[in-house]
């Protein structure tokens, strides 16, 4: 399409940043993967320029959360897990609510 992005791309931001995914309208739509310039990454799905459904989100320091987003923010359940994947948390919108067994969080 003319003047917008349309389909499969990948996008440099100024920052650092960088988006390899899918676009519709414009927008980042579908699946795809947002690299932060500081080392965390989210690999999931997005509508309308945010994040939207399951996701995992992994940061820097090698600790991991998946979940699931709407309109960019946590909602529902998900788990978060420890960079040695040794400890795990249920959460909820989030937050910690527990810590779960490893086995559990799988």
């Amino acid at each position: 399409m003319v003047g917008t992005y349309e389909g499969r791309g990948t996008y440099l931001y100024t920052s650092g940043d960088v988006y390899e995914g899918e676009y519709r309208a414009g927008k980042r739509d579908g699946r795809g993967v947002y690299m932060y310039a500081g080392g965390d990454m989210y690999e999931g799905e997005y509508k309308q320029g945010r994040m939207e459904g399951r996701g995992l989100y992994r940061l820097a320091d090698g600790s991991a959360e998946a979940g699931r987003y709407k309109a960019g923010a946590d909602v529902g359940e998900g788990v978060r897990w420890t960079p040695d994947r040794q400890h795990a948390w249920r959460l909820k919108s989030g937050k910690v609510v527990e810590e779960i067994s490893v086995e559990e969080a799988a």
